[in-house]
């Protein structure tokens, strides 16, 4: 199997250093190391020394199985709770590693079948079992290294493709989930795309640099891809699509969005005026994450930094979209998020700043649920039925938690 790095690429440093270009986020790596005690939560137990667990002969399904609830991964705060892997201490579940020896893995995604997705800065996608592969994740392709500067800035995947986007090259890529030698552009001469969505018939993305949301028509962009709205203003970022409608932010007077615009339009549009949803929001650069936008029925959420104040004091915002009130803060004095996912009760976040995964309720939350501290630098999270994903950037590793 051919080496995996773990030293920074020039992709790497495309992510964490670029002062010069569209991306101005020098201080993101300085920010995501400084400040932070590496407190793991990996407590892994020997489920061999456990208890077995059953249920009292002839019992009814409803009866309280035996079990230690507070140590036993497999009934772990309640009968029937799996740990999928991690550990149990004290009812919760711990987190659990899923890969490793990956080179800046970012951009996670999941086909719904048990398959995790992931881009590495050396330009190609992996991928790996969501109950684990160690250091053994597949190669699914890679742009190779004619690419240039191979840093991948989006992943996405549906009907048994992956879709992913070249930051320096300038296209969007197809591969089957079960590999190719290298992945076909279905899209080129795109300024800087950045972060890539699918449904059932386009993928669709952001130009950083233009700045424009386009798409491109499945499975091949027939007829090349259509400019669907801009405004003209600066970068654009975090694109997540949702019913009939593409979202994004950015559109700030700097390139570090001090103060960004939340937009939205519809998924049929073409060469239109985007709908500005919030104004003036202090919603940054998400890095190498999924996205920094979350929607979830009538509610969409974003985080915001806060003062500028040590410690940082971020919030996470939910903006009815089917009218009334205006955003509004679910919970605050967080530490710098950067990366959002949703389910139907919670919202999930990642801090790679204090190296945390969080969540909250969607109606809000006095303070945060930790459900892992300590990583390292941090990305994600992708959020699936059963569990929680993100990956360490720095130290190459995907890792989950049952949720």
């Amino acid at each position: 199997m051919r080496s995996r790095r773990r030293t920074l690429t020039r992709a790497a440093r495309g992510f964490f250093a670029l002062a010069a270009g569209p991306l101005a986020f020098a201080s993101y790596a300085c920010n995501a190391i400084l400040g932070n005690e590496p407190v793991s939560l990996d407590r892994g137990i020997d489920a061999s020394a456990l208890p077995d667990v059953s249920r009292p002969e002839g019992s009814a399904d409803t009866a309280v199985c035996v079990a230690d609830l507070q140590g036993d991964p497999r009934n772990c705060g309640a009968c029937g709770h799996d740990c999928l892997g991690g550990g149990c201490a004290g009812g919760v579940c711990q987190p659990f590693v899923v890969a490793t020896n990956l080179s800046g893995p970012a951009h996670l995604a999941t086909d719904d079948a048990g398959t995790l997705f992931v881009v590495t800065n050396e330009g190609a996608v992996r991928s790996c079992p969501t109950k684990g592969c160690g250091p053994d994740a597949g190669l699914v392709t890679s742009i190779g290294p004619d690419a240039g500067n191979p840093l991948l800035s989006g992943l996405a995947v549906s009907g048994g493709s992956v879709y992913f986007a070249g930051y320096y090259t300038a296209s969007i890529y197809v591969c089957p989930t079960g590999g190719c030698p290298r992945p076909t552009v279905i899209a080129g001469g795109i300024p800087n795309p950045f972060h890539v969505a699918v449904d059932a018939t386009n993928v669709y993305f952001v130009s950083a640099s233009a700045p424009f949301v386009g798409r491109c028509a499945l499975p091949a962009c027939a007829g090349g891809a259509v400019r669907m709205a801009t405004d003209g203003l600066k970068a654009y970022y975090g694109t997540l699509e949702d019913g009939p409608f593409v979202y994004w932010y950015g559109g700030g007077p700097t390139q570090q969005f001090d103060r960004s615009i939340v937009y939205r339009t519809s998924k049929t549009a073409v060469d239109a005026g985007p709908e500005v949803l919030a104004r003036d929001r202090t919603l940054k650069f998400s890095g190498p994450s999924r996205t920094s936008l979350a929607v979830r029925g009538q509610d969409l959420y974003f985080p915001e930094d806060g003062p500028d104040v040590i410690p940082p004091q971020a919030s996470i915002v939910r903006l009815s979209l089917g009218g009334g009130a205006g955003p509004t803060p679910i919970v605050s004095k967080l530490p710098l998020v950067r990366g959002l996912g949703v389910d139907d009760k919670h919202v999930y976040f990642v801090s790679y700043q204090a190296g945390m995964i969080g969540r909250c309720e969607r109606t809000g939350c006095a303070a945060p649920t930790v459900l892992a501290s300590g990583q390292d630098t941090p990305t994600g999270p992708l959020v699936t039925d059963d569990a929680v994903y993100w990956t360490e950037y720095f130290a190459g590793t995907i890792k989950g938690v049952a949720k």
